[in-house]
């Protein structure tokens, strides 16, 4: 059994619009369509997302035909783990301020002298894009660390209530890799029986393979580059090894 979270029905979207994330790149708020479209810090979509995963954990948790479950699907996949949110800021400048204390701690382990970037307070603090050239690195590493936490506090959230009502059960997730996530796998299944990963007909060597002549990719085309699979799978197997029971 699989909770539905990765997708999230138009009709929600449109209760509440805030649920979508902002695309850290371009600044404009993602579009309803594909999948994977909402935004972590968003707490009607936390609050919906508990809400279902709970509906169908207390329906189905100890059904005999259910032996295990599976969290939302690929999270943070598509660049997914940022967002430049009003809710994503506001949740960063609270998860500064139980970081760093004081204000003045920030500025000077961030380094904000510097181009006079101090800060006079923790809500002034943005995310470190849309400016006019490079950011403060720090500010940068700040913002990634607390988004990843921002997917881990979701997915804990989810692994608690699904333990709470299908005990006896396996818990999994199948994982991107850390590389294309930005979000921390080894945080994410410290609540899991085991890691589960997605090997695709070509084990990403498509990916790899993208701007390379066609001559080069040809070989690998059927079963792709055995190498990208068994990477994978290694170091998916290291995340989780909680064994269930």
């Amino acid at each position: 059994m699989c909770t539905p979270t990765a997708t999230p029905p138009k009709w929600l979207i449109e209760a509440y619009p805030e649920a979508l994330a902002v695309d850290v790149n371009t600044g404009h708020t993602r579009g309803f369509g594909s999948r994977r479209h909402y935004d972590f810090s968003s707490s009607d979509y936390h609050r919906e997302a508990m809400r279902i995963s709970e509906v169908l954990a207390k329906r189905y948790g100890e059904h005999p035909a259910v032996v295990g479950w599976q969290t939302d699907n690929e999270l943070a996949c598509h660049d997914t783990t940022p967002s430049a949110s009003a809710s994503a800021v506001k949740a960063f400048q609270q998860w500064c301020k139980a970081r760093y204390q004081t204000i003045e701690k920030l500025n000077e382990d961030w380094g904000n002298v510097f181009w006079s970037m101090e800060y006079p307070s923790f809500d002034s603090i943005g995310a470190p894009y849309f400016a006019v050239t490079e950011t403060n690195p720090a500010h940068q590493l700040a913002f990634r660390r607390f988004s990843s936490d921002q997917v881990i506090a979701f997915h804990d959230d989810m692994v608690a209530i699904i333990r709470q009502h299908a005990p006896g059960r396996f818990v999994t997730h199948n994982f991107i890799p850390m590389a294309d996530t930005q979000t921390d796998n080894y945080a994410l299944a410290r609540d899991l029986d085991f890691a589960a990963y997605d090997n695709y007909p070509l084990g990403r060597t498509d990916l790899f393979f993208a701007d390379a002549d066609t001559t080069q990719f040809k070989r690998y085309m059927r079963t792709g580059h055995p190498d990208f699979s068994s990477y994978y799978f290694d170091q998916t197997r290291g995340y989780a090894r909680k064994i269930s029971g």
